[in-house]
């Protein structure tokens, strides 16, 4: 007869074993690896390619058909998992897969498909290939992530976090503490959260949030926004047309190349921008204008002078009279008496 104890330690070793499992319902394969052990669970295709298979730690393989599969579960549970999709024998194909690491210091490896994952607590290293759809959450704790090419959404969560997500439009966040993100071509939109943060990005229309703390914020190429908040920030715009925002500390800003837009800082670098010399201008000369020269009037011919030579009239001989005989007096009282006439003869001598 067993003792008692035997038999709680038997019941928890039976539970342990059944945690360790894979079943396929209504088109999701759920896989679970065992609680406080360090687990590793492994899917990828069967030799033939028609099949899923899994393994769980050294157990023996399981195969579900892989036309039925329409999304995976895979659950470390709590320990240092090891969880990966490994695509040697070529990938899942269109399938959803979803990995959760759970407590420990999880390991977690995704292929080409539409990946959701999260680490849980713990210092989690998680890399993904690159599918056309990935949602990363790495929880707290120190983690080491890294994406392919894809439109990416990480959130390193709280912990000082590596984060590195290549091509695509990347959504990236590092949550508290003293993170480091990095970001390829693509327009990305980076926030450090709390903490000492350093954001770089390379080709594109970035967006760069520092957030509290001491940050270093370098966008690259492309016509970027960079924005710090509290703290001593350094802000880099690189080639571009960028946009920095600064804080009201003591905060370094260089925009680059390019025709930046830089406020409320109060320490600036501006780019140096050379000054341009205005065109020189020849002064204008007036057009010489010439004097107005009034109309010429031809002078009026005078009449012809008259050459022939003037007579000058002769002088008019007056006739001499001759003076009149005396008149006898009349008597006053001789009313008779008659005036003789004048000679008719009398005539006036012509003047000489």
């Amino acid at each position: 007869m067993s003792s008692p104890a035997f038999r709680r330690l038997f019941e928890q070793l039976e539970t342990r074993r059944l945690l360790a499992s894979a079943a396929l319902l209504d088109g999701t394969l759920r896989v679970s690896g065992d609680d406080n052990v360090d687990d590793t669970i492994v899917v990828s295709r069967n030799v033939t390619g028609d099949q899923v298979q899994v393994n769980i730690n050294a157990g023996a393989p399981q195969f579900f058909t892989l036309a039925d599969v329409k999304r995976i579960v895979i659950r470390g549970n709590s320990g240092n998992d090891t969880l990966r999709v490994d695509e040697v024998r070529g990938g899942l194909g269109n399938i959803l897969v979803y990995m959760i690491g759970g407590d420990g210091n999880d390991s977690i490896e995704a292929g080409m498909e539409r990946d959701v994952i999260d680490g849980n607590a713990g210092d989690d290293i998680i890399h993904d290939a690159g599918g056309t759809l990935t949602s990363v959450t790495g929880g707290d704790g120190n983690d080491n992530i890294v994406t392919g090419d894809g439109a990416d959404w990480i959130d390193g969560g709280a912990g000082r976090d590596a984060i590195d997500a290549f091509n695509g439009n990347n959504t990236i966040a590092g949550g508290a503490g003293d993170d480091l993100l990095e970001a390829g071509a693509g327009n990305d939109i980076m926030d450090g959260g709390a903490g000492n943060d350093s954001l770089h990005s390379l080709a594109g229309d970035d967006r760069l949030l520092g957030g509290d703390g001491n940050d270093t914020l370098d966008a690259g190429d492309g016509n970027d926004t960079l924005q710090s908040d509290a703290g001593t920030n350094q802000l880099f715009g690189g080639t571009g047309d960028d946009s920095l925002i600064g804080s009201a500390a003591n905060d370094i800003l260089d925009g680059g190349e390019g025709v930046n837009a830089i406020q409320n800082t109060d320490t600036v670098t501006p780019p140096v921008t050379p000054p341009v010399t205005p065109p020189i201008t020849p002064p204008v000369t007036p057009p010489v204008t010439p004097p107005v020269t009034p109309p010429v009037t031809p002078p009026v011919a005078s009449p012809p002078l008259n050459t022939k030579p003037v007579k000058h009239p002769k002088k008019d001989k007056h006739k001499k009279h001759k003076k009149p005989k005396k008149q006898p007096k009349h008597d006053k009282h001789d009313k008779n008496v008659k005036h003789d006439k004048h000679d008719k003869d009398d005539r006036h001598d012509k003047c000489d």
